[in-house]
């Protein structure tokens, strides 16, 4: 009853804090998160922290203006909603029409995090040691591997999101990830090897990867004692995290808005309906898919995802 009460609390501070007041659009955001990282470098624990971060910002818009105003704490929130919409005056005052966003239904909802193996149940304690398994696995290997690299991150964070028109959202988030690098030298050169894992809603990602570091020391051996490949064109079948890298570089970069903003030549190739590649080529993008990083049910405007194909 009494996290029920706060969450309501919260959610009536906020409300009062758009009431009456003059702009187009006007949202808050809030976000409250728990992080823990770890690191080793070789055998060296390099890192361990574990953090609590709160913050959160202010958006208003009046007449194609916009006014914007961080904060760290929840006081006079009201007093930071007036500062936006008066930024967002100054700036388009002289702009006669009204600031025009696309038609969104309103949109009340809470989200909670539905957890399989819920890494926040466990200690840093025991994360530490199940980190120092692998990383014993790497070193006890022998030469040519050299040293270690290992990183592991997770955290919990809860948003709370509201708008003049009628929206309300708290949702929850989780995300978890890392690597565990195999690092292979000898005189003429140096290669890794590297396991990879991550999710949104299950700790068992990390768990019962020592096979796989076997796996991953062994090919930095084979690739130490690997031919240089000679240039050209190849034929060649990417596994879905290299190529998944590849769409991030070419595609994601590409699209992102403040460089189309800057860039003319950007804006007359980033089209809504241009083709970028052959038929054989098929990319989706998605917030919506549950238990993998990056899922969201609502997007920071609080809209909910969808797949873009």
């Amino acid at each position: 009853m009494i996290v029920i009460r706060r969450y309501v609390i919260l959610k009536e501070y906020l409300q009062s804090a758009l009431k009456g007041k003059k702009a187009d659009y006007i949202e808050i955001r809030v976000q409250k998160s728990h992080n823990n990282i770890l690191e080793y470098q070789g055998k060296e624990l390099d890192r361990i922290d574990s953090s609590d971060n709160y913050g959160g910002c202010v958006r208003a818009f009046f007449k194609g203006g916009v006014g914007f105003v961080s904060f760290n704490n929840m006081d006079d929130i009201s007093d930071k909603v007036d500062l936006a919409i008066t930024q967002a005056q100054l700036v388009g005052k002289r702009i006669p029409d009204k600031t025009n966003f696309a038609e969104v239904e309103p949109i009340v909802d809470y989200v909670y995090a539905d957890l399989r193996d819920d890494p926040f149940s466990i200690s840093l304690t025991r994360k530490k040691e199940l980190l120092e398994e692998y990383n014993d696995i790497i070193l006890s290997y022998g030469n040519p591997i050299a040293s270690s690299r290992i990183s592991y991150f997770d955290n919990f964070t809860t948003l709370y999101y509201i708008n003049n028109q009628g929206t309300y959202i708290e949702q929850e988030k989780v995300d978890l990830g890392g690597n565990i690098v195999a690092l292979a030298t000898d005189e003429n050169t140096t290669q890794m090897s590297r396991v990879g894992f991550g999710g949104g809603d299950d700790f068992g990602v990390v768990r019962e990867l020592h096979d796989k570091v076997k796996v991953a020391c062994d090919k930095a051996v084979k690739m130490i004692n690997a031919k240089p490949i000679t240039g050209g064109k190849y034929p060649v079948i990417l596994d879905p995290t290299l190529a998944g890298v590849f769409v991030h570089e070419a595609f994601g970069h590409l699209s992102e808005s403040d460089h189309i903003y800057e860039n003319k030549k950007l804006q007359e190739i980033m089209q809504l309906g241009t083709k970028f590649g052959g038929e054989h080529l098929n990319i989706y993008d998605t917030g919506n898919a549950s238990g993998a990083r990056g899922y969201l049910k609502y997007d920071d405007e609080g809209v909910p995802t969808q797949k873009l194909i």
